[in-house]
């Protein structure tokens, strides 16, 4: 007996299978998690020092060359950056695909440890952390008015941030 047969002589079970199989689908379809951002880590370490105070061409010589020597030396280093700012030192590990980033940011934290006693006494303790996208704003927004600006901060804090707060999440 063919299908076309089967369709023919018995229709109530060819709806029946239908209707089980779109029952099964809706099932499965409003069991599905959906993450509009996936969560994944890129293979880059960055370590921030606060040093107060400092010009920046006092910051790159007093804190972000030493660091740079040191983590120069963590494995699976692809490249190196950093920058210098007045009172802030940044600098970026990228690493190679193939290196665990937890593994070189406990490298990197042992690395910063021991030139720690080297750096100015009055910066802040270096931060080493790894770049996630679960860091990053998914909004961002800025406000312009004529408002004085305290007046504008209350009507943002007080009347614009609980409404998109309390916008519900929408499943695609």
């Amino acid at each position: 007996m063919t299908i076309t047969e089967l369709s023919i002589k018995r229709p109530l079970l060819i709806i029946v299978i239908f209707v089980t199989l779109i029952l099964f689908g809706i099932i499965g379809y409003n069991s599905l998690n959906l993450n509009l951002l996936p969560k994944f880590t890129t293979n880059m370490i960055t370590v921030s020092t606060t040093y107060r105070g400092a010009s920046p061409e006092e910051v790159l010589t007093s804190v972000t060359k030493p660091l740079e020597d040191a983590l120069s030396s963590v494995e699976g280093i692809d490249a190196i950056s950093s920058s210098s700012q007045e009172g802030y030192s940044s600098i970026t590990l990228e690493l190679l695909n193939s290196v665990k980033s937890s593994d070189a940011q406990l490298d990197a934290e042992r690395k910063v440890k021991q030139v720690l006693s080297t750096l100015p006494d009055d910066i802040d303790e270096p931060v080493v952390s790894r770049m996630s996208a679960d860091d990053m704003p998914i909004f961002k927004m800025s406000v312009s008015s004529n408002l004085s600006e305290t007046k504008l901060y209350d009507l943002v804090d007080k009347d614009v941030k609980p409404i998109l707060t309390n916008i519900p999440v929408c499943r695609m």
